[in-house]
């Protein structure tokens, strides 16, 4: 699949969601003149920036756009590589960048009605061989991560009843997410998050993700993932939790 930016630079590509394009062309018909690589920074959005706190290694802030509240990511190296390289990837063409492919994977789920955040931009800049990304999300307001419900229910602040709505809207949008055909390269804890004024659960990081036809395999691999996550933020408590999550992700074949 070819994916083409829809603003370039020399050494820079922008691909944005069609929703964020007519907004920036409604304030200025240029988008040359809107956009750049200051688009993706927090120093951009000034005191409108602040970073988020919790989960995952990437450098990310709230931030507030022309089309609503949002989320920036910069993608950062984890491990023993990140050490010494914390932001910088091999770079092959614009649409093998990890950014774009996040960026069409999240708009082709959120287009087939899965809950999850709309990616309004993706972002590019090679630097001699390599290249440094972000992405932009919208913000889903009032969310905690499931790995916070797991703990409420552990400690009895949610009963039972409420925690196992949870898990079967978790399971619900994770089988939702496979019969689409896409599997989630890091699907932990913090990586599903729920509203609590109505019961949902939205998937979150597509990083890595592949979309492809899934085997049990591969379905399997990511609730297990998430079990593993689950132990290590709440302890052995989460297995019934989990458990339910795994009965229901069944109850949806």
């Amino acid at each position: 699949m070819e994916i083409k930016a829809t603003v370039q630079g020399d050494s820079w590509g922008i691909l944005l969601h069609p929703d964020w394009q007519n907004e920036l062309i409604a304030n200025d018909s240029s988008l040359e003149g809107s956009l750049g690589p200051a688009l993706f920074t927090a120093e951009y959005y000034q005191s409108q920036a602040t970073r988020v706190g919790a989960g995952g290694r990437n450098a990310a802030w709230f931030i507030s756009t022309t089309v609503g509240p949002a989320v920036l990511r910069q993608y950062r190296r984890g491990g023993l590589v990140g050490r010494f390289n914390k932001s910088k990837y091999f770079f092959i063409s614009p649409e093998k960048t990890r950014s774009f492919q996040e960026f069409v994977i999240i708009n082709y789920l959120h287009g087939a009605g899965l809950t999850v955040p709309k990616a309004l931009a993706a972002f590019y800049q090679k630097k001699g061989l390599f290249c440094e990304m972000a992405l932009i999300t919208s913000l889903v307001d009032d969310t905690v991560p499931l790995a916070t419900i797991c703990q409420q229910f552990i400690d009895k602040l949610i009963d039972e009843e409420l925690a196992a709505n949870y898990a079967r809207i978790t399971a619900q949008r994770i089988r939702q997410m496979h019969d689409l055909g896409v599997w989630h390269a890091d699907l932990n804890a913090y990586n599903i998050l729920c509203t609590q004024e109505v019961i949902e659960a939205y998937l979150i990081d597509f990083d890595k993700a592949q979309k492809t036809k899934l085997s049990d395999v591969l379905r399997q691999q990511n609730l297990t993932r998430l079990q593993r996550s689950l132990l290590k933020v709440c302890g052995q408590q989460s297995i019934v939790f989990m458990e339910q999550i795994s009965h229901y992700y069944h109850q949806f074949e």
